[in-house]
């Protein structure tokens, strides 16, 4: 049996066959012996065409993860870093390698988020906030903060870097790619991993002005994305491939509006209960009781969701094909309704 792997938010479909044998094609005339590229300059002007920005606006990661231990990493041993609780776990990783002290502003997700108040805690931390960093949509809930917010954020603390990780941007349809040369404090993250399918290829970018990309590119670890994955990237955001890739990323949202659907539809046996958290991304949060017989279920079915060990009453479900939602819907029937 095949495991059904909904556990890292990946995009349920592979590339196109027509992608992957331009790939494969491509390969051939790849020169092993040679380095790649010291600053990824030739794959930074295609993935600011991709972005609709200019190459001067744009940094390549080895995945988005990368461009953001490099932002983190600027930051003073007086300062702080400021995230939200439960956001995604690299802010905390990257942020305890480099000794950076970390506070948290506690967010309810199932509310839309006070500005104003984050702000002003930002204002009053004993060690004054160099950074900003949150998911958004946010993982693992799909909660966003709308742009009117963060505009909100990024006039109120303007002396503040403020990076909004737009890991699943594709997703919710609004970004604030827009506004990187309205705001001297904004970066935005992308990746290739999530909404186009390519988590495989390792390829991530930060986009802000140009003279926050030249701070970052100086600090930067050289030849830091591989010929083969610098390779494969040049091919997939070329134009002719993104009506294919717009088309498998509305297929996801409609296949999350279903799931959303159906599960919000059970009628629960007495004693149980389910909140599915509203979501922009390609997962759903849900806080269920029967936990612990719910992933025995799945594992037996070789379905692989993610649980959390802080947060036992709650699992997050990568939205996958149509045949995996069902099943994954029908073992919960079995459990909870």
């Amino acid at each position: 049996m095949t495991k059904i792997l909904l556990n890292a938010n990946e995009n349920p479909c592979n590339l196109p066959l027509e992608m992957r044998q331009e790939i494969a094609d491509a390969v051939l005339d790849l020169n092993f012996n040679r380095y790649p590229e010291l600053n990824s300059d030739a794959l930074k002007v295609l993935l600011a065409d991709f972005y609709n920005v200019s190459a001067k606006q744009v940094s390549v990661g080895n995945g988005s993860d990368e461009v953001l231990g490099q932002i983190i990493y600027k930051v003073p041993a007086d300062k702080s870093l400021l995230v939200f609780t439960d956001d995604f776990s690299m802010y905390d990783y990257y942020a305890n390698l480099a000794g950076v002290s970390v506070v948290k502003y506690e967010r309810d997700y199932k509310k839309a988020l006070d500005p104003t108040d984050f702000v002003e805690f930002a204002k009053t931390q004993e060690k004054p906030v160099d950074l900003i960093i949150f998911s958004n949509p946010h993982n693992p809930s799909g909660a966003v903060v709308d742009a009117t917010a963060i505009k909100t954020i990024l006039k109120g603390l303007p002396d503040v870097r403020i990076v909004v990780d737009e890991a699943y941007g594709e997703f919710y349809g609004q970004s604030m790619v827009d506004y990187i040369e309205d705001y001297a404090n904004l970066y935005v993250t992308r990746t290739l991993s999530k909404a186009i399918g390519a988590a495989g290829v390792r390829v991530g970018v930060v986009l802000s002005n140009a003279e926050n990309i030249a701070v970052i590119e100086a600090g930067k670890v050289p030849y830091n994305v591989s010929a083969l994955n610098a390779l494969a990237a040049s091919i997939i955001v070329k134009p002719k491939y993104r009506s294919a890739i717009e088309e498998n990323i509305q297929k996801i949202i409609n296949e999350r509006d279903q799931m959303i659907k159906a599960l919000n539809s059970l009628e629960l046996k007495p004693g149980e209960s389910l909140f599915v958290y509203p979501t922009e991304s390609n997962f759903v949060l849900l806080e269920v009781t029967s936990v612990p017989i719910i992933m025995k279920k799945l594992k037996k079915a070789d379905i692989e969701v993610r649980d959390f060990a802080d947060k036992p009453n709650q699992i997050r479900l990568a939205i996958g094909t149509p045949e995996e939602n069902q099943q994954v819907i029908t073992i919960l029937k079995e459990v909870i309704a």
